[in-house]
């Protein structure tokens, strides 16, 4: 409700000052890449990689002061927007670390795990021996897995319309939460999947044949991770970004389909197929072990069961510094 000034004329109402989780888990996260950096010595880019974490850093202290008490909505609009070009800078930033701290990669620990769930049977090697998949099946699971990040915005942009700001922003606090938390298991427990380990990666067009552009989104699903198609198994392994453990598709996908329930969001309902068919396409197209699927749900629940309790505490730390 807006207030009244003494002359009788309304003041002009500010936006609520949004909580400023998100930006303190990516100070967080951002510092704890530059000491990870600094311990690791690299020889491989490390200014570029220190320099991105400071950036990031400074740029989440700029949008968390400038947003504050502000009632400039396009300054909001970029305040919700602009954690999504943080994300693409820290993922390969945290993944390179990773990489510089030598930390042997875990795929051994997750095959055996699969196969004690399954009875001493590797999941992508039975599918692939007793079930044909279709190239119009492949070209579809194909798509739900790569436009994964369009689910996320489709629910963010019925949110924004729809002006609910609150949920918007919890929304938006979770995916990021989700997202941080996935880069640093990330790097705790590396991993490259079956793709590379339980099949020879270059035969995945042969083997997994789509039917128009399913090449063009494997090419560029491996340009994200530093490697072509053409490449084996063998060198493919010493490039690739060790991101198997656990699945971020899976656990962004789960996050975006818990807020889109809870909110009781039209797009729900498409949301739904389109999410299941992703979670599915991680384990038949090789991407992930089943294990690093089941993980994805499971920390995508923690993360939104956890999520009240960290946004209370960064409200309170905020308001005691803002207060010093």
């Amino acid at each position: 409700m807006s207030d009244l000034a003494d002359n009788g004329r309304v003041k002009k109402q500010t936006i609520p000052s949004p909580n400023p989780v998100a930006e303190y888990i990516i100070i967080l996260f951002s510092t704890l890449l530059v000491v990870l950096e600094l311990v690791s010595g690299a020889a491989d880019e490390p200014l570029f990689r220190i320099g991105a974490s400071i950036f990031c850093v400074l740029l989440a202290i700029g949008m968390r002061m400038a947003t504050r008490r502000s009632d400039n909505k396009a300054l909001h609009i970029i305040f919700i927007l602009y954690i999504f070009p943080v994300l693409f800078l820290l993922y390969p930033v945290a993944l390179g670390i990773s990489r510089s701290l030598h930390i042997p990669e875990f795929d051994p620990v997750l095959i055996q795990i699969d196969r004690f769930m399954y009875g001493g049977i590797d999941p992508t090697r039975w599918i692939f021996a007793h079930i044909h998949l279709l190239p119009v099946t492949v070209e579809f699971l194909e798509y739900t897995y790569f436009a994964h990040y369009l689910y996320a915005l489709a629910l963010a942009a019925e949110l924004f319309l729809r002006k609910r700001d609150n949920q918007l922003l919890e929304f938006r606090a979770a995916m990021l939460y989700a997202t941080l938390l996935s880069f640093l298991l990330n790097m705790i427990v590396p991993a490259i999947g079956p793709r590379f380990t339980l099949h020879e990666f270059a035969d995945i067009t042969k083997e997994l044949p789509g039917i128009w552009i399913v090449d063009w989104i494997r090419s560029q699903i491996n340009t994200g991770e530093g490697i072509t198609s053409v490449m084996t198994s063998t060198i493919a392994k010493m490039n690739v970004l060790r991101d198997a453990f656990p699945s971020g598709h899976t656990m962004l996908t789960v996050v975006t389909l818990i807020f889109a329930f809870r909110t009781k969001a039209t797009v729900r309902w498409i949301l739904l197929p389109l999410g299941v068919s992703l979670i599915i396409s991680t384990i038949l197209l090789r991407y992930h072990y089943v294990i690093d699927v089941i993980a994805g749900i499971a920390f995508a629940i923690f993360t939104v069961k956890s999520l009240p309790a960290v946004m209370r505490y960064t409200a309170r730390f905020d308001h005691r510094l803002t207060r010093s």
